[in-house]
């Protein structure tokens, strides 16, 4: 069962990243910016992890 579905998706060139954030479909604020990819994708993990650590599940395709 699905309560909510939260997109996040790294997005970005050059020297400046965003995570964007879409709640059932609706942009929400996105998180950023990040002055490096590495910084990003750092983020991004952490941010997973926190949510998984919240009980979220990954949806995976089939």
């Amino acid at each position: 069962m699905v309560d909510q579905l939260v997109v996040y998706t790294l997005r970005g060139a050059d020297d400046e990243f965003w995570i964007d954030v879409a709640v059932e479909g609706v942009p929400a604020e996105p998180i950023g910016p990040f002055a490096s990819l590495d910084e990003a994708q750092a983020a991004f993990g952490d941010l997973v992890d926190m949510m998984r650590a919240t009980g979220a599940q990954d949806i995976r395709p089939s």
